[in-house]
C-alpha cells in the first residue's frame, strides 16, 4: 500500500488563517478522511501536510499539492485565478488578492470537495480497473454496484460534478 502526501499551503499571520483557506481545509481533511476509510484503505493511504505561509508568498495561497504536483495540473479543465480576499486583507493588513479555482467557467474561492477527490484519486488511481467517468484515464467502464463507488459516494473517482462542490463564488 502506497501512501500519497496532499500538501495544503495556507496564509497563517499570528495564529489565524483566511476564511477561505480554512474552508478549504476542512474540505480536504473531510475528503482525505472519506478516502483512508473508503476505497483508499485497501488500495493507498493519504497523509495531509499543512505549510504555513507568509504574506510575501500570497501566489501559493490556498494551494494543494498532490504528491507534489499541483491540483489543477491534475485534473483537465481547472485553472488558476486570482480574486480579492478581504480575509487575507484584514490579516495581513493590506488589500490582497489570493488563489481561486476555476471549473467549467464557474470561480471557486475555496477548492470544492469534488475537485479534490478527483485530483487524489487520479494520482493514487484508488479505484483501480472500474472508471467509467469519460477523463481519458484509459480505464475500462465501471461495473454497476460496486463496493468502491458506495466507499466514495456515488461518484466515480475522476467525476468532477458542479452540483455536489461548495458555492461558487458570486460575480
Amino acid at each position: 500500500m502506497k501512501t500519497h502526501l496532499i500538501e495544503w499551503k495556507r496564509f497563517v499571520q499570528k495564529g489565524p488563517t483566511c476564511n477561505r483557506c480554512d474552508d478549504t481545509g476542512g474540505t480536504l481533511r473531510d475528503v482525505i478522511r472519506t478516502l483512508n476509510a473508503g476505497c483508499g484503505a485497501k488500495l493507498a493511504r493519504f497523509r495531509l501536510k499543512t505549510t504555513r505561509l507568509p504574506a510575501r508568498r500570497i501566489g501559493e495561497f490556498n494551494s494543494i499539492l498532490i504528491d507534489g504536483r499541483p491540483l489543477e495540473q491534475i485534473v483537465p479543465g481547472v485553472t488558476v485565478t486570482e480574486t480579492d480576499c478581504r480575509s487575507c486583507g484584514e490579516l495581513a493588513g493590506k488589500p490582497m488578492s489570493c488563489r481561486a479555482v476555476v471549473i467549467k467557467g464557474h470561480t471557486h474561492n475555496a477548492v470544492p470537495a469534488d475537485l479534490i477527490r478527483s485530483a487524489i484519486c487520479r494520482v493514487a488511481n484508488c479505484c483501480g480497473d472500474d472508471c467509467d467517468c469519460g477523463c481519458g484515464c484509459g480505464k475500462p467502464p465501471r461495473k454497476s454496484g460496486t463496493a468502491r463507488r458506495e466507499a466514495v459516494g456515488a461518484l466515480p473517482c475522476c467525476d468532477l460534478k458542479l452540483a455536489r462542490s461548495r458555492r461558487p463564488l458570486k460575480r
